[in-house]
């Protein structure tokens, strides 16, 4: 990721704009490579943890989703909403989870766009439940039973056993429907955490 950036500067210098939107694809290119950067570092950090219960921290879901959704949409195709809240939770599984589960919508989807719509809501004092629902085609019955405990079937999906791994080690469980009338489909899973106000500067 530090090459591809030194190499957009690199392709940035002495650049002459012919107004192609060349020198934007060099923008997005950067953009890619700093948020993917600062993604990996955070992944690599929990990949090290040896506390089973993680760590804490204060965060922006917005923000954390901004940043995924930049590296696996760069020309900005398809649509995100997300309510704007602030969390006290495990930052860094909320983040694997979350990047696992928009890569799969955006994969497997028959739209030309996709479109994501993830709500958090707390369910009791220190457990917060993610729902990211999509309008892409459902899962299969293989995949669904797999999140709810089945047998690994070859068309699960390794993203989907990761994340299902990460938060049942962190105690929290997950499940996925498909939505009626193939309106495509949403997963739920759970951290523990509180939904808070944004730090005071």
């Amino acid at each position: 990721m530090e090459n591809i950036k030194s190499l957009a500067d690199m392709l940035r210098d002495d650049f002459e704009d012919h107004g192609d939107g060349k020198l934007e694809l060099i923008d997005i290119l950067e953009a890619v490579a700093v948020k993917a950067t600062a993604l990996i570092s955070d992944i690599l950090a929990h990949a090290q943890a040896t506390d089973a219960i993680g760590r804490q921290e204060t965060f922006d879901v917005v923000q954390m989703s901004k940043y995924i959704f930049v590296t696996l949409d760069p020309h900005s195709q398809h649509k995100l909403c997300i309510a704007d809240q602030w969390l006290s939770s495990d930052k860094t599984a909320v983040q694997i989870a979350l990047r696992n589960l928009y890569d799969n919508a955006i994969k497997h989807s028959d739209q030309n766009v996709v479109e994501l719509s993830v709500t958090v809501s707390q369910i009791n004092k220190d457990v917060v439940e993610f729902a990211v629902q999509d309008n892409g085609v459902g899962f299969n019955d293989p995949a669904v039973a797999f999140l709810d405990g089945g047998n690994l079937r070859i068309d699960s999906g390794f993203g989907l056993l990761g994340v299902r791994r990460l938060i049942t080690a962190r105690g929290g469980v997950i499940a996925a429907e498909n939505l009626p009338n193939q309106k495509g489909s949403v997963i739920r899973f759970t951290v523990k955490g509180q939904i808070v106000g944004p730090p005071i500067n």
